[in-house]
């Protein structure tokens, strides 16, 4: 009889942690995964926390913010409620033959990346794309001698966007040190 005030508490708790998952706002899991990336890294978190925008970030409410659940396939950028929808899509187009497709918070590309990870689901992990991303921003940092030609580089070699940092990259990068993110937390959600 004396326990059981204890289990029902435990209960309560229990179900209240099991709503707060179940609600947790996916807007911010690529902010948190930059941020614990750039700690364990020291890649700067404002490079992350611009990357992920810019190549994931999605309007709502006036702000720019990234999403966990997108995919870029041959150039064309698609966002999905949920983490199964958007690994159910990207199986499908590989099942097609297509391996270019970038995936999660920081757009790795399957084709030239997909083998450093144990499966396509772990690709969309956001701390686990958060950590691949930082390590590739430190090899192209040591590679090219700056942070800032080292995101320049990220996405694409080529002589277009990336070669220099200018464009929405660089201007992600001013608005995150301006505002000193990351805010972690304290963003709004995303309308879903």
């Amino acid at each position: 009889m004396t326990l059981r005030p204890f289990w029902l508490i435990l209960l309560i708790f229990a179900c209240l942690a099991a709503k707060g998952m179940a609600t947790r706002d996916p807007g911010t899991l690529c902010d948190e995964a930059a941020a614990t990336a750039a700690q364990d890294s020291g890649v700067p978190p404002d490079i992350l926390l611009a990357i992920t925008r810019v190549e994931t970030g999605r309007t709502a409410g006036g702000t720019l913010r990234p999403w966990p659940w997108t995919i870029n396939h041959q150039g064309s950028g698609a966002w999905f409620q949920t983490r199964a929808e958007a690994v159910g899509v990207a199986e499908s187009a590989l099942l097609t033959g297509s391996g270019n497709l970038d995936i999660g918070c920081f757009q790795v590309n399957h084709r030239w990346h997909g083998k450093n990870f144990a499966s396509l689901d772990q690709m969309f992990d956001p701390a686990t794309n958060a950590r691949y991303a930082a390590g590739f921003l430190s090899r192209l940092h040591q590679e090219l001698g700056t942070w800032s030609a080292a995101a320049a580089a990220y996405h694409s070699r080529s002589a277009g966007p990336a070669a220099g940092c200018r464009g929405p990259l660089c201007r992600a990068r001013r608005d995150a040190a301006r505002r000193r993110e990351p805010p972690i937390g304290l963003l709004a959600p995303l309308p879903l």
